[in-house]
């Protein structure tokens, strides 16, 4: 168990170093329908369907928890009727299975050794795995209190799965292979009852456990819809420059180390530094231009990231695919910043 848990660390560690570096930051993202997240005083009316009480609670604390920023997005009234709602959720649930899949395989064990340790009887026992997969599909629909027009409305599936095996203690019989076929056997089982998850409340049944994470990941989807949000971001450096003066020059490799390491302040000072030495470095200007999108300075970043793309090709090679990533995903934020100003209240 020692050696397990010391080579799962060591995985760990080989992954982490095969990791590209970059600055780490949190991002804006605008939502789905814009309109949506300009209904901020809401309450949910219920929905339709298997569990729907249970998702229009679960739906509800989501937009009670729902933030951004750090600062809470939706203001959640008691019913729709209250006099500051100005939008209602309400909706449909859908559930298909759960769908069981069986598939069985034997391993044998020793039930009786010589003097010298060594297996004289073997038994021969079966195994069963059965797969549980559950289907789900939500329709959330938002309606402006004052006009019951329908602001928003979208289907959101998902889907989540649980296997258990055990023994069955049963085998029927067995057909052994021909001189020629490979494998040590055919095996078709016969299997006594056992016991099926349940389909009560509670998560110590695998079919409410995996039904519950699939209709949250619905909820997950509808909340990226409705709200901007912030996730975990990380511009990502380049770490081999084109230029070989560039590259010969301790002070990338010291830039790239602090940006391992985290002292992002230090490394942005370094390129900013190489990019006085050399000028045009395709190389330089893409990391500057990571510089200024963990920055929050969206304008910079897209003219860096733009001019490493020029300065690449005026060397006569092709861009790196993550400068070209990079200013497709920086050209996004710009627009994300666009619809998030759009829906803030004056003053924010």
């Amino acid at each position: 168990m020692l050696l397990r848990k010391i080579l799962g660390v060591l995985a760990v560690m080989a992954l982490a170093g095969c990791v590209t570096p970059g600055f780490d930051y949190t991002a804006s993202v605008a939502p789905g329908n814009p309109e949506a997240a300009t209904y901020r005083t809401v309450a949910v009316e219920g929905f339709r369907g298997p569990l729907g009480d249970w998702y229009a609670e679960e739906f509800e604390e989501m937009l009670q928890t729902a933030s951004f920023e750090g600062a809470p997005w939706f203001e959640v009234g008691l019913f729709s009727r209250q006099s500051n709602v100005t939008g209602n959720y309400y909706g449909t649930v859908r559930i298909d299975g759960p769908r069981v899949d069986e598939h069985y395989s034997t391993y044998t064990v020793c039930v009786e050794k010589d003097e010298d340790d060594k297996c004289i009887t073997k038994k021969d026992i079966e195994k069963v795995c059965l797969t549980y997969s559950i289907g789900v599909r939500t329709r959330p629909v938002l309606v402006d209190v004052a006009t019951n027009d329908i602001v928003h409305q979208a289907e959101y599936a998902a889907s989540d799965s649980e296997q258990e095996c055990f023994d069955t203690g049963h085998v029927e019989y067995r057909i052994r292979r021909g001189p020629n076929e490979p494998g040590r056997g055919k095996y078709r089982f016969a299997y006594e009852d056992y016991n099926r998850p349940g389909h009560r409340l509670g998560s110590d049944y695998i079919i409410d456990r995996i039904t519950a994470s699939a209709l949250r990941d619905t909820i997950w989807q509808a909340r990226r819809d409705i709200a901007p949000y912030n996730r975990a971001a990380r511009a990502r450096i380049l770490t081999k420059p084109e230029r070989a003066e560039v590259g010969a020059d301790p002070r990338f490799a010291q830039a790239v180390s602090a940006v391992r390491s985290g002292q992002y302040g230090q490394a942005c000072s370094l390129f900013s530094a190489l990019d006085g030495a050399y000028p045009e470095a395709p190389t330089v200007l893409h990391n500057l231009g990571a510089c200024a999108e963990a920055d929050g300075n969206s304008t910079g970043a897209q003219e860096f990231y733009a001019q490493a793309v020029d300065s690449a090709k005026l060397l006569g090679s092709e861009p790196a695919r993550r400068m070209l990533q990079a200013l497709d995903r920086i050209s996004d934020m710009r627009t994300d910043e666009v619809l998030i100003n759009s829906i803030l209240p004056e003053g924010s």
